[in-house]
């Protein structure tokens, strides 16, 4: 697939209410030159191909790394606050968010992965080892006492 980056986005707040537009909306920004980012994808400035997929790339803490968001074929219907968007101009399927969504993406490479795996560890085992590592311990100092 052809990826084109059209860079990262931020949430802002314009100094002045914009014509035709309730004052309660919320505003994007991209980073490296300020354009808004409802003026980047209203025709005709938006750079988007006919048939061109969408899609919001966000870093994740929890997965380390970067994970597709929305995917979607009009990027009108996202908001992309502290994502990357990523065009996708050769996208074959019939479903971007079934076939996108939630996959790991590299920046560096343009490329997709798979659906990151996110291993929550469960807290009660940890404590319960924990527990049982204080108790062998304690019994460990508890048998020497009783030797002596």
């Amino acid at each position: 697939m052809a990826h084109i980056n059209h860079g990262m986005w931020r949430r802002y707040q314009p100094t002045e209410t914009r014509e035709g537009i309730p004052p309660d909306v919320l505003y994007c920004r991209r980073e490296s030159d300020g354009l808004d980012f409802y003026d980047f994808v209203q025709p005709p400035a938006t750079p988007y191909a006919e048939g061109s997929v969408a899609i919001a790339v966000m870093w994740r803490e929890e997965y380390n790394a970067h994970v597709v968001g929305a995917a979607t074929y009009d990027p009108t219907a996202m908001f992309p606050a502290d994502s990357v968007i990523i065009e996708i101009d050769d996208y074959t399927g019939s479903d971007p968010q079934a076939d996108l969504g939630g996959r790991v993406y590299d920046l560096e490479t343009m490329t997709l992965g798979e659906v990151p795996v996110f291993v929550m560890e469960d807290p009660v085992q940890e404590t319960q080892t924990k527990i049982l590592s204080a108790l062998d311990s304690i019994m460990a100092r508890l048998d020497k006492l009783e030797k002596k």
